[in-house]
């Protein structure tokens, strides 16, 4: 009876008197963002953390930050970055305001707009388990499916 009043008593004090330690830091322009105000941010499976902003593209190896905007990636048509996802195939899918849908396979970028399709180019969300678009921002829902880089109407 002893030892398991003694077991009890060691893992409460552990729980209550030993908290877990976080550490938080706070990414800002300061240390590389492109803007302050982060509206997507995803994982990738190489480890690179990418960030859309109001300013571009942000990628965070864990010590610097690599930014891509209209002015060193011209396949982005706009900065404001709406929407990240990463598929299956380990492709990064960018979706920009006004700017249409960028694929980035490996170190290349390949911009697709209303000219492949697309209802619109104001792209606001991505869906890997329905490789969907949201492309209307004016309350209509237009979906389109991709499919050997190729985009499919699924319906209006």
């Amino acid at each position: 009876m002893q030892r398991i009043l003694f077991i009890i008593t060691f893992l409460f004090y552990l729980t209550f008197n030993n908290p877990a330690q976080y550490r938080f830091e706070v990414w800002t322009t300061k240390v590389g963002l492109p803007q302050n105000s982060v509206r997507t941010i995803v994982r990738t499976n190489d480890g690179y953390l990418w960030m859309g902003t109001f300013e571009g593209l942000a990628r965070f190896d864990g010590v610097d930050f690599t930014v891509f905007d209209m002015i060193n990636t011209p396949e982005l048509k706009s900065n404001y970055v709406r929407a990240l996802i990463e598929d299956k195939s380990r492709n990064l899918w960018i979706g920009i305001d006004g700017g249409g849908l960028v694929r980035r396979t490996g170190n290349r970028f390949f911009y697709y707009s209303k000219n492949d399709g697309f209802v619109s180019n104001n792209v606001t969300s991505t869906s890997r388990r329905r490789r969907r678009c949201d492309l209307d921002r004016r309350g209509r829902r237009r979906f389109k499916r991709f499919e050997r880089w190729k985009i499919h109407q699924l319906f209006n």
